[in-house]
């Protein structure tokens, strides 16, 4: 298996560096407040951070296509937000959405456990790979904002 490669988490402190200009930022802003707004609520406290992950679409699909050249992943306008506060001595990861169609999951919150065990209610939970990708975040280390 080939060796990790560190890579620094870019961070910003406003909106305009990541949307640019014009609608695109109106409807980040928006859907930004919306999140906070469903955090305050959910967990009666203001998020520390919020975190991005552009949406992608791969050409062709994501494998050599029948002329045996490399297909290309490329960044779409739609994205993926979060937002994330740490609540010191505890021991849980919790994950709730702005959509009430997903009930809030509750995860151990140790990085190096293999297996996890969720709790949720019967409606749909957010997968698992969120749950190692905040982990991740967590340990990320990152000195400089932009």
């Amino acid at each position: 298996m080939a060796k990790q490669e560190e890579v620094s988490v870019p961070i910003f402190s406003s909106l305009e560096p990541v949307y640019g200009e014009g609608s695109q930022l109106d409807e980040a802003k928006t859907r930004f407040d919306v999140l906070k707004s469903k955090f305050n609520q959910v967990f009666d406290a203001s998020p520390q951070l919020f975190a991005r992950s552009p949406g992608r679409v791969n050409l062709i699909g994501e494998h050599v296509d029948y002329e045996g050249y490399s297909v290309l992943p490329m960044a779409i306008r739609q994205d993926t937000i979060i937002a994330i506060r740490k609540r010191e001595g505890q021991n849980q990861l919790r994950i709730a959405n702005v959509n009430d169609k997903y009930s809030m999951c509750t995860y151990p919150a140790d990085p190096h456990q293999d297996q996890v065990e969720q709790t949720c209610e019967e409606k749909p939970c957010v997968s698992r790979s969120l749950r190692n990708r905040l982990l991740l975040l967590e340990e990320a280390k990152t000195s400089s904002v932009m």
